[in-house]
C-alpha cells in the first residue's frame, strides 16, 4: 500500500526589533481542499504564571490546551491548576517536569484530574520562579 505524501507549504516572516528577534508560524490541516483547523503561533515572553481561559466542550470537539518549553541550564517544574471561581475551586492538575531544551504539548481533557466539560481558567505556575513560554490551543 503507497502511503499518501503530505505537502508541506510555508512563508516565514521575520521580525527584529534591536536585539532581539522574533516570528510568526502558521499551521493549517486541510485533507482534501477543506480546512478543518488552524493555528497561529506568535513569538512568547518568558513569564513565571500564564493564566489560561478554557472553553472544553465534549459535545462539540472543542478542547483547550497548551504548550510550553524550557530554554534554561537546568530541569524546570510547572504546575497547573483548574481555577472555577463560581464554584470557588482550585483543583490541583499534574505538573510538568521539563529538562533543559524540552517542549511539551498538552491538552486539559488529557489531564485524569482535569473536569471533562470545563469552561473558567487554568493557571500554569513555574516552580521556584522558573520561568517559560507558553501557546495555548484551542
Amino acid at each position: 500500500m503507497r502511503e499518501a505524501i503530505q505537502k508541506l507549504v510555508g512563508r516565514p516572516r521575520m521580525e527584529s526589533t534591536g536585539e532581539s528577534i522574533g516570528g510568526v508560524s502558521t499551521f493549517q490541516l486541510a485533507p482534501g481542499r477543506t480546512v478543518q483547523t488552524v493555528a497561529g503561533v506568535l513569538g512568547s515572553q518568558l513569564v513565571s504564571t500564564a493564566t489560561i481561559p478554557v472553553d472544553d466542550d465534549v459535545s462539540q470537539s472543542r478542547f483547550t490546551g497548551y504548550a510550553v518549553s524550557n530554554s534554561s541550564d537546568s530541569s524546570i517544574t510547572i504546575n497547573v491548576v483548574e481555577i472555577s471561581a463560581g464554584r470557588n475551586t482550585v483543583t490541583p492538575l499534574t505538573s510538568i517536569t521539563l529538562n533543559p531544551g524540552k517542549q511539551t504539548p498538552a491538552f486539559f481533557f488529557q489531564d485524569p484530574k482535569a473536569a471533562q466539560m470545563f469552561r473558567d481558567s487554568a493557571v500554569l505556575t513555574g516552580q521556584g520562579g522558573s520561568t517559560f513560554p507558553v501557546v495555548v490551543l484551542v
